[in-house]
């Protein structure tokens, strides 16, 4: 229903339907989402992995992912920057792998992905 105040004020009137406007797409997002695998059901992805990798991945001398985290934890000793330290030398390894769960996350500013490198060299993306 339009009243007569409403074109005096037109401003007014646009903000209302923005609000309803705004309303409308945050109802669906409000609910709370239905599971479509109940928690007790859920596989890790290598459950789906032939026996022949999910041997080569137990193994740590033969598993070429193990390359990487060789090279993070020297990076993790190594000093680096300005100031020389190592990320060791601050943080400590436990508080760390509970930061490390957090992410990769979605950067709330910008709405990007941000990554744990991103983070903490403060290389966050730009909006």
């Amino acid at each position: 229903m339009i009243r007569a105040r409403d074109h005096l004020q037109p401003g007014r009137r646009r903000g209302r339907a923005a609000l309803l406007l705004a309303a409308a797409f945050a109802a669906p997002g409000a609910q709370t989402q239905e599971r479509g695998i109940p928690l007790d059901q859920l596989k890790s992805g290598s459950a789906f992995l032939g026996q022949d990798l999910r041997a080569l991945q137990a193994d740590e001398f033969a598993n070429p992912g193990m390359l990487w985290v060789e090279r993070g934890a020297k990076l993790w000793r190594e000093p680096a920057g300005k100031k020389s330290l190592a990320c060791a030398s601050c943080h400590q390894e436990a508080g760390m792998r509970v930061v490390a769960a957090r992410y990769p996350r979605i950067d709330r500013s910008s709405g990007k992905l941000l990554n744990l490198e991103a983070a903490s060299t403060g290389a966050a993306p730009s909006a």
